[in-house]
């Protein structure tokens, strides 16, 4: 299979999926718009499809994830957290919009996802999972832990991270599994592996980035250990995923991507 054409496909599906959520003439969808269609790379929902048996029942799942991915860009980027002028290239949105309708933008994304998991009643467990790893048991509580943190240790940092980043990515696949009817020890395993591939996520991005400003792994540790680090952790995921039967080649597809990525 062309996995290459069929993760454009996919991200084709998400982006028109997106647009029929803003499709409305209020100045704030077009604000949403605007940073919902920036370029990113989808790769949460992209991995919530990737294990789902049903692409039209996990497709809005996909999408609420992206929107509340993008309501915690918007907001990370908002001169209180990392006062960022430029995203994937083109301005924030506080700096394009102004700050005021920077956080209300944010707070729209993640409503807008409420309401979209809201539609499917029956996929409770899946909606729950989401929004606890958006809350304050997740990516909320790794923003405090981040914003908080005077001196950090290797403890900590790998906190952050587990919440901050790879807490939205576990629950990708934890929704998927669930939407797809899978049993417990189906979805521990694939919990597992999301915190680990989203751990290795950040540690790659610390690499790629080499930021010394904020403490991440490559100002902890350096280049080679930063290095040593993600590559122990690559070689454990790889171990993981080798274990997975051929209606997961997709999902291994993805996980490959997302490891060797340049940028």
């Amino acid at each position: 299979m062309d996995f290459q054409k069929k993760t454009s496909d996919y991200i084709n599906l998400i982006n028109e999926k997106i647009e029929s959520y803003l499709d409305d003439s209020f100045v704030l969808y077009r604000q949403m718009h605007y940073c919902m269609m920036s370029g990113g790379k989808r790769i949460r929902p992209l991995l919530l499809l990737s294990v789902s048996k049903n692409l039209q029942t996990a497709l809005p799942f996909a999408c609420a994830i992206e929107f509340i991915h993008n309501y915690s860009l918007v907001h990370d980027d908002l001169p209180a957290m990392d006062n960022d002028d430029y995203r994937r290239g083109i301005l924030t949105c506080h700096k394009k919009f102004g700050e005021a309708v920077a956080i209300l933008v944010g707070d729209a994304l993640l409503t807008l996802a409420c309401e979209i998991v809201l539609d499917e009643p029956k996929f409770f467990n899946a909606a729950k999972k989401i929004f606890n790893a958006a809350g304050i048991n997740g990516m909320i509580k790794g923003q405090v832990l981040e914003l908080e943190s005077k001196i950090i240790t290797t403890d900590e940092l790998r906190q952050i991270h587990l919440n901050k980043t790879a807490a939205l990515i576990r629950a990708s696949l934890e929704a998927g599994i669930i939407l797809s009817g899978e049993n417990k020890n189906v979805l521990k395993n694939f919990s597992a592996l999301g915190n680990k591939l989203g751990l290795a996520f950040q540690i790659k991005d610390d690499i790629l980035d080499k930021d010394e400003e904020r403490m991440t792994y490559f100002k902890m540790y350096g280049l080679e250990k930063s290095q040593d680090i993600f590559n122990n952790l690559a070689d454990e995921i790889y171990s993981d995923i080798e274990k997975f039967d051929g209606q997961y080649d997709f999902f291994k597809y993805l996980v490959k991507n997302i490891l060797e990525r340049k940028n």
